[in-house]
C-alpha cells in the first residue's frame, strides 16, 4: 500500500510557491491537509475571534488548493480555521470558500467542524475532576473557564466522520495539526505508529527542511516506513531536520501527546535518502498514554 499526503504549506494564508504545489499535485496525493491556525503569536485572536492572516492571504491560498483538490477529486482538510479555530472562524473560511466556488465554477461537497466549549458544561466537568491540566501548564479553575473563550482540541474521529458523510472539503475548528493529515490514512488502515509520526512531521509544511520555508512537503506512506520529500527543488531535508520536529511544540523528545493517543517515536530511525527526501521507520502509536518515555534529561 502507498498513500500519498500532501502539505502545501505550514499556515494557509502563510502562502507557498505555485511550483512546489504544481510537483505535490503531479504526485497524485491521495488527500491534501493543511493547518489555518496558531497560538505563537499569542491569545488574542482566541478572545477576539479575528484572524490573524489577511482574508487576501488567505483566499490567495485556498483558491490554489481548491482548484488542486477538483482537479484529483480528492479531500482537502483545513484545520483550526481563521488562526484560533473559533466558530466564527470557520464560518469565515467557509464564505471564503463559497466566494471562490462561485467565482471559479467549482463545486465540492463542504463539511463545517466546530469547536467552541460551553462555559457551563466546562465548570461542570471540572468540578466532576473531568478535566485537568496538561503538563508542564498551570493549574486551572472555573474563574479561568468562566471568563474565557474556550475551544477544544479535536483529534481524527470528527473529521474521518465527515470523510465518512461524503465531504470533499472539510473545514474544522481547532484540531490538532497532526491529525488534519492522519485523518485519511488512519481511516483506510494504515500503519497507526507510522501515520501519526508522518502527521506530525508535515504538520508545519516545510518549516523542517533547511532552510525552513512556507512552503510543501509530501510524504509517501507505505506499509513498513514513509518517505518525506520537500517540493521545492531548491531546498533540502536532512534526517536531523525530519528528527527534530518531533520536538517541536513538545515537552518531551519521544512522547507525543494526541486527542487520539500517544505518538512514541523513541525507537524510531531516520535515513537520508537524497538531499530531497528522509525515510523514517520504527515509531508506535499507544491509544493509552505511557506514564513516562525511557528517555532522561542530562545532568
Amino acid at each position: 500500500m502507498e498513500l500519498r499526503i500532501l502539505a502545501p504549506t505550514g499556515v494557509l494564508g502563510a502562502g507557498f510557491r505555485t511550483e512546489s504545489l504544481a510537483r505535490g499535485v503531479a504526485a497524485g496525493p491521495h488527500v491534501i491537509a493543511c493547518d489555518a491556525g496558531s497560538t505563537d503569536s499569542g491569545p488574542a485572536a482566541l478572545g477576539s475571534g479575528v484572524p490573524k492572516l489577511s482574508r487576501e492571504a488567505v483566499t490567495r491560498d485556498l483558491r490554489q488548493l481548491l482548484h488542486a483538490r477538483q482537479e484529483l477529486g480528492v479531500p482537502l482538510i483545513i484545520g483550526s480555521c481563521g488562526t484560533s479555530g473559533r466558530d466564527v472562524g470557520v464560518d469565515w473560511c467557509a464564505e471564503i470558500a463559497r466566494d471562490i466556488a462561485r467565482a471559479d465554477g467549482l463545486t465540492f461537497r463542504l463539511a463545517r467542524i466546530y469547536a467552541d466549549q460551553d462555559s457551563g458544561y466546562l465548570t461542570k466537568r471540572l468540578a466532576q475532576g473531568r478535566i485537568r491540566p496538561l503538563n508542564p501548564a498551570p493549574p486551572i479553575d472555573a474563574d479561568v473557564l468562566e471568563n474565557s473563550q474556550v475551544v477544544g482540541m479535536m483529534g481524527v474521529e470528527p473529521i474521518e466522520a465527515a470523510l465518512q458523510a461524503g465531504a470533499e472539503v472539510i473545514l474544522a475548528g481547532r484540531a490538532s495539526d497532526t491529525a488534519l493529515f492522519a485523518a485519511v490514512p488512519h481511516l483506510l488502515g494504515a500503519d497507526p505508529g507510522l501515520t501519526w509520526h508522518a502527521a506530525k512531521t508535515i504538520e508545519c509544511g516545510a518549516a523542517c527542511a533547511v532552510p525552513p520555508a512556507a512552503d510543501g512537503l509530501l510524504v509517501y506512506l507505505r506499509d513498513d516506513h514513509f518517505d518525506v520529500e520537500v517540493l521545492d527543488t531548491a531546498g533540502r531535508l536532512t534526517a536531523r531536520s525530519v528528527a527534530a520536529h518531533t520536538l517541536y511544540e513538545n515537552a518531551d523528545p519521544f512522547l507525543v501527546t494526541e486527542p487520539s493517543g500517544v505518538l512514541d517515536t523513541e525507537h524510531a530511525s531516520y535515513e537520508q535518502v537524497s538531499d530531497q527526501v528522509v525515510r523514517v521507520r520504527g515509531a508506535v502509536f499507544r491509544r493509552l498514554r505511557p506514564t513516562r518515555s525511557s528517555w532522561k534529561a542530562p545532568t
